[in-house]
């Protein structure tokens, strides 16, 4: 079927050819006007202003695919990185924007073995590259980014993750092994909990910290919104 498709394509094309020649007989700018529609169309859903425009499409598509290619501790930190920041967004803003939640992820995911100055870094740069989509100042809000990676940092990796990793286990500073049987040990394994509830918590304490100081949301926003 497949060597059949020009012929096809070249048949549909001749038939609307036709007909957009009828129309324009009996109405004089048909065409031309069915072609700027078109162009318009074509316009918009490039340039982000549709509710899911082309490039936010390839980025919600790309980050799906990558999540199978991805280690899984970075897929998962991804994960809860975008979900804190959408619980967030719902609860204090009563809406959640795409493009903040795919910001989210990649964050998440790119901090997964960082540092404290490369989170700050990745989250400044996140909300830079998103803040300039929506036609915001770039600068602000990069920098309050920065800050709330820099609070979700400390709230997650430096407060709850320790705290909790003293309770549930309470061996990870000692070397230990464990008996797996048939005379074979291996090192005792460290439950993933800790690190979980603490990049949750980081990212839901940076979110809330970015939306409290976010110069366009409801709350803040009284002479509109922030550029």
């Amino acid at each position: 079927m497949a060597e059949f498709a020009p012929e096809r394509v070249v048949v549909e094309n001749n038939n609307l050819a036709s007909v957009l020649a009828a129309a324009n007989a009996v109405k004089s700018g048909t065409t031309e006007k069915w072609q700027a529609e078109q162009q318009a169309a074509i316009k918009e859903a490039g340039s982000g202003g549709t509710p899911v425009s082309c490039q936010m499409a390839m980025a919600a598509m790309g980050t799906v695919l990558y999540g199978g290619i991805l280690p899984e501790a970075i897929v998962i930190s991804g994960v809860i990185s975008a979900g804190a920041v959408c619980g967030v967004d719902y609860v204090m803003n009563g809406s959640v924007d795409p493009k903040n939640v795919i910001a989210a992820y990649w964050s998440g995911a790119l901090t997964r073995y960082t540092g404290f100055e490369s989170t700050v870094l990745i989250n400044a740069g996140s909300s830079a590259i998103v803040s300039y989509l929506d036609g915001k100042n770039p600068f602000l809000y990069g920098t309050i980014g920065g800050l709330g990676g820099a609070i979700g940092y400390g709230v997650g990796n430096k407060l709850i993750e320790p705290i909790l990793g003293e309770v549930v286990n309470p061996m990870w500073k000692s070397l230990q092994w464990e008996d797996i049987g048939y005379g074979i040990s291996q090192p005792y394994r460290l439950s993933p909990v800790p690190g979980i509830v603490g990049a949750a918590g980081g990212g839901v304490a940076g979110e809330v910290f970015n939306v409290v100081v976010d110069p366009s949301t409801p709350a803040n926003n009284k002479n509109g919104a922030a550029k």
